[in-house]
């Protein structure tokens, strides 16, 4: 039975640059390693984070391949980029149809989700422009997706609770 992300507990985030993501990781992986890493969503770690990897790496080298159909199209040029591009932090619950969620949401390893993301946030440290159009909402500027990818790391990132 699915989580109620929107009831569950989560760490608040919010990040400043990719290298704050990386610090965080860091601290992610320590507690991954010692056996108190706990995930309070749907997914596990290693999961959560090629679902990040993924946007970041296409919004650097094209989404040639991903399945968005017309209305989510439409829908998010008009209304949702606005709203995206607009607000502090990214909410959860956010239901996706199956196409797209079977693409975005693959069980995957934590270490090769890890070393998966954190290879995209080295990208991007090192200027790899983020220039390509958004499947859903458009063209969208270097600018514009650093600060998608870090409140959709936030949200993300924010299920995987390192305990003490």
């Amino acid at each position: 039975m699915p989580v109620d992300t929107t009831m569950s507990a989560r760490r608040s985030l919010r990040f400043a640059s990719p290298g704050a993501v990386l610090a965080d990781l860091d601290a992610l992986e320590s507690a991954h390693r010692a056996g108190r890493l706990r995930t309070t969503g749907n997914w596990d770690a290693g999961t959560n984070f090629r679902h990040l990897a993924i946007p970041i790496q296409r919004s650097m080298d094209g989404f040639e391949d991903s399945p968005v159909p017309l209305w989510r199209k439409v829908v998010g040029r008009l209304i949702l980029r606005p709203i995206v591009l607009r607000v502090e932090a990214f909410k959860p619950g956010i239901r996706l149809d199956r196409r797209t969620e079977a693409f975005l949401w693959q069980p995957t390893d934590f270490d090769e989700g890890l070393n998966m993301l954190r290879a995209q946030l080295h990208r991007w440290i090192d200027g790899t422009p983020m220039t390509h159009p958004h499947p859903a909402f458009g063209p969208m500027t270097h600018e514009q997706w650093a600060a998608f990818h870090l409140k959709h790391g936030a949200l993300h990132l924010g299920f995987l609770i390192p305990g003490h």
